[in-house]
């Protein structure tokens, strides 16, 4: 499928830039050494290496379509930012898997759902609903209430852009990513930029390597 107009500009972007110098200089967008005069050429990276930066480069704009479009292919993507085959494809010319290895996501029923950009500068946060009750958990209907003591705790913890688990007597039945938290009357409630109920709970005591803070309801 064609890549949408705004990812086919950021793909031309990718491939038209000179990532050769890229660690020993900053440039303008486009930058390309045969333009350098001769007081402004540094050394140069081997290919293999400029292809790693250009990779994550790569990387780190298709996040950001991947969760922005649901038909955007990172496939597509990479081979429109220039990104070689030897990292792309396999011997037999089919998808390697390591592009899509590069972007972050969670599986669930019919594929995969991407990250949103930014949360991995967040710890993922658990929140137990257990005073609210498992429809709660499920709908993700979060709210914090000014008298609580744990108020600036839990407030601390539910930054823009953190994925949380909602939980109820220990199992997880809702997964989401916070936009903000909104002030309504006392109560502040947790808008989602995307939330969905999981498709089969799963026990959240023992995360099985995934490291949660706490937020109690």
């Amino acid at each position: 499928m064609p890549l949408n107009s705004t990812a086919a500009h950021l793909a031309a972007e990718i491939a038209a830039h000179d990532w050769s110098d890229a660690p020993y200089r900053i440039d303008r967008a486009g930058h390309s050494r045969n333009d350098d005069s001769d007081s402004k050429r540094t050394k140069d990276l081997p290919a293999d290496e400029t292809a790693k930066i250009k990779t994550n480069v790569m990387w780190n704009v298709a996040q950001v379509m991947a969760y922005s479009d649901p038909k955007f292919d990172v496939n597509d993507f990479a081979k429109a930012c220039g990104i070689p085959d030897s990292i792309r494809l396999r011997h037999d010319g089919s998808p390697s898997g390591t592009i899509e290895s590069g972007l972050r996501s969670h599986q669930v029923s019919g594929g995969r759902r991407y990250a949103m950009p930014g949360s991995s500068a967040n710890p993922a946060v658990r929140i137990a609903m257990n005073s609210y009750g498992k429809d709660a958990a499920i709908c993700g209907e979060v709210k914090l209430h000014q008298s609580n003591s744990g108020f600036k705790h839990n407030e601390a913890r539910m930054q823009p852009r953190t994925f949380a688990v909602t939980t109820w007597d220990g199992m997880a039945y809702g997964e989401g990513y916070i936009r903000k938290l909104v002030r309504r009357g006392d109560w502040y409630v947790v808008e989602w930029d995307s939330f969905w109920a999981v498709d089969t709970p799963y026990p959240c005591t023992a995360p099985g390597g995934r490291h949660y803070v706490d937020v109690l309801m």
